[in-house]
């Protein structure tokens, strides 16, 4: 049966959607935790980096249902960034690293998880990138702690 068009109607059909806690891969050739391929064998059938931060991920963000109002998409900071001349490694390291496991470099830098994606306060790209422009200040609060004890 075709449409008026010429086209083949697409039939819909509805998905069942997955527990939250459901496993995502095997773990046997896919990690439980993402579901990425594991590279290396694995005797829990976890990747190296779901292993290392296992409960520790989203720990200094915050999660809401939808974003903010004005807050910024992290890809458009980070494209912001770059464009400016600070390496996009510079803000996800502000930011806490990749998943937000570590606390952030100033609250400029927080971050809120609507469910996969990462949103920032607009600030990020006036103050945010004031602070991480000189290369004295863009240390990660443990580093900072570490040189200020050191000078003492």
């Amino acid at each position: 049966m075709t449409t008026a068009t010429g086209k083949t109607p697409v039939k819909k059909t509805a998905v069942e959607p997955k527990a939250a806690d459901a496993p995502k891969g095997d773990g046997k050739t896919t990690c439980l935790v993402c579901g990425k391929p594991l590279v290396r064998g694995s005797k829990d059938g976890m990747g190296a980096t779901c292993r290392e931060h296992q409960g520790k991920i989203r720990k200094y963000a915050r999660q809401a249902e939808v974003a903010p109002e004005g807050w910024i998409g992290m890809s458009v900071v980070c494209r912001e960034f770059r464009d400016a001349g600070i390496p996009i490694s510079k803000v996800v390291t502000a930011a806490g690293g990749d998943a937000c496991t570590k606390p952030t470099l100033d609250p400029v830098f927080d971050v809120v998880y609507v469910g996969r994606r990462k949103y920032m306060h607009p600030e990020v790209l006036t103050k945010g990138m004031k602070l991480l422009s000189s290369s004295a200040k863009a240390t990660s609060p443990a580093k900072a702690i570490k040189a200020s004890a050191l000078k003492s």
